[in-house]
């Protein structure tokens, strides 16, 4: 049987009876135990102490139970600490009030020993699960701040050296424009990257809240341009013709920073999984309402997955493409959460070793 030994729990109760059999009881198993006679006591508490589980009395004067667990749960310190409510009341409504309220547990009066125990420690068991989701969840989040802010750096210097070229005279004068571009195109390509990174950094620091956007009218057709450009080269050694078939007039209300990315994220996949001397197409239909990019490839196509799971967090082995590149399985979870956050819709239709086409909606 699994011990929670030294594990902390903070009684609730007006009645001393109620706490010295609890406390007998609790600590007669190796738990330590913290009382508080009221729930103003109770609240005081928790200002300085987390326990790792509270037994919690429904009926107490002043302030009852259930308005303590209500305090508790609205608190972002103290929501995570499971309560276990502790009831001499029959009616199924307290009861029902108080899970839906956060509560994790109840237990009737007169107590019984080996249930308490009993649940007590499948709550605790819960708690330290959880506990340890967060930490990995707090260690990814971590993870990504880490390598954000260290491949931001580098970046910020590519740019700012591709700056200095560019805007040397001297130098600028003895290049043709086919280099010129490429200077221009690295300090495009690093600029895009470095904001990308600042997006995410702000990202990893939401916790699970809304994405927040930063909109404006943007020409669908340059987003288009400037993430077709970071492709080139690879377009041009797989000798794939690329049609962009995008209205030049075509503006989008997006946060251009996230919406390029999913651009980003469906060219490179179009590019990954196109054969040599295939297509890649680029095309938008407008309609009085709706807005549709639609980019497609004449690539390997995307096996039977369900498109929950393709557009999951991520996919544990994600494909490979036609020169065997690799994958994070994470390109097409980004784009639905940011697509998601715009409120629009991406959806895709596929024949296997035929292509893939990928249609974002742009709901107005």
């Amino acid at each position: 049987m699994e011990k929670f030994l030294n594990s902390r729990i903070l009684i609730v109760d007006d009645e001393p009876a109620n706490i010295f059999f609890l406390k007998g009881i609790l600590e007669g198993e190796g738990y330590r135990v913290i009382t508080a006679s009221n729930g103003m006591e109770c609240l005081d508490i928790l200002k300085d102490t987390r326990p790792d589980v509270i037994l919690l009395d429904i009926m107490m004067p002043v302030i009852t139970g259930i308005e303590v667990l209500d305090k508790i749960q609205k608190n972002e310190n103290t929501r995570n600490i499971p309560v276990i409510m502790v009831t001499a009341k029959t009616e199924s409504t307290d009861v029902e009030e108080a899970l839906d309220k956060g509560a994790v547990e109840y237990i009737k009066k007169p107590i019984d020993e080996v249930e308490l125990l009993a649940r007590l420690r499948t709550t605790l068991r819960i708690k330290k699960n959880e506990d340890t989701l967060r930490e990995m969840l707090q260690s990814k989040k971590d993870f990504i701040k880490i390598i954000s802010q260290d491949l931001r750096e580098p970046f910020s210097s590519i740019s700012g050296f591709a700056e200095m070229l560019y805007y040397d005279k001297e130098l600028v004068n003895n290049l043709n424009s086919y280099h010129k571009n490429f200077l221009k195109n690295i300090i495009s390509s690093s600029h895009n990257i470095v904001d990308y990174f600042n997006k995410l950094l702000n990202w990893t620091n939401l916790e699970g809240k809304e994405i927040k956007l930063r909109l404006a009218d943007v020409s669908l057709l340059k987003l288009i341009n400037s993430s077709v450009v970071v492709y080139q080269t690879i377009i041009k050694e797989k000798k794939i013709k690329l049609v962009n078939e995008v209205d030049e007039d075509l503006t989008v209300k997006v946060d251009k920073t996230y919406f390029r990315q999913v651009i980003n994220n469906l060219i490179s996949n179009a590019v990954k999984f196109t054969p040599d001397k295939g297509e890649i197409k680029i095309s938008s239909d407008k309609d009085r309402k709706n807005t549709k990019l639609i980019i497609s490839d004449t690539g390997l196509g995307i096996p039977d997955i369900k498109p929950e799971v393709m557009f999951g967090r991520f996919i544990n082995t994600p494909a490979r493409g036609t020169r065997g590149e690799k994958g994070t399985g994470l390109g097409l979870g980004i784009c639905k959460k940011i697509l998601d956050a715009h409120g629009f819709d991406i959806t895709y239709r596929t024949q296997p070793r035929e292509g893939t086409d990928f249609i974002i909606t742009m709901y107005a």
